[in-house]
């Protein structure tokens, strides 16, 4: 009977690990605050976004290729690492393409749907791969009109 079951147990890991996306970025800290005021007026519409690719004292930790935030399509605020998770490299950073995804100027894996939250491939290598981008967590405090990005 034990052997049984761990059999089944094999074969169900065997088949679930299809659809299983990774993002191979190593993860580093990130804290950042966003002043959609002042600094990020850009994310203050749905489909706008902001990108941090410098340290400063409202972003003393971005990662490891920077962070692309982004005013969600339903209203929400996503982040997610800049970096490609094709070519694992800080300076090759993913670029917005139109006001739906992210492509890697490099090896052109594409990202749709970014605007909704959603952080996996759809083509190229990192889709062939199923490697997705890192993601963040974000808050964003209303009364202060504050986004901020952490891990």
């Amino acid at each position: 009977m034990y052997l049984k079951k761990l059999s089944l147990f094999f074969v169900l890991l065997l088949f679930s690990c299809d659809d299983i996306y990774d993002s191979i970025i190593p993860s580093y800290q990130v804290k950042a605050e966003l002043r959609l005021n002042t600094m990020a007026q850009q994310l203050t519409t749905p489909g706008g976004y902001h990108t941090i690719t410098k340290i400063d004292n409202l972003a003393p930790y971005i990662g490891f290729g920077g962070v692309l935030v982004l005013h969600g399509l339903d209203g929400n605020f996503y982040a997610y690492d800049m970096a490609c998770p094709v070519e694992n490299n800080p300076n090759t950073k993913i670029e917005i393409k139109n006001s739906l995804s992210g492509v890697c100027p490099k090896c052109g894996s594409e990202f749709d749907q970014i605007m909704y939250g959603y952080d996996i491939p759809t083509s190229g290598t990192a889709a062939k791969r199923k490697l997705k981008l890192r993601k963040y967590y974000t808050n964003y405090n209303s009364e202060n009109n504050i986004v901020t990005v952490y891990n």
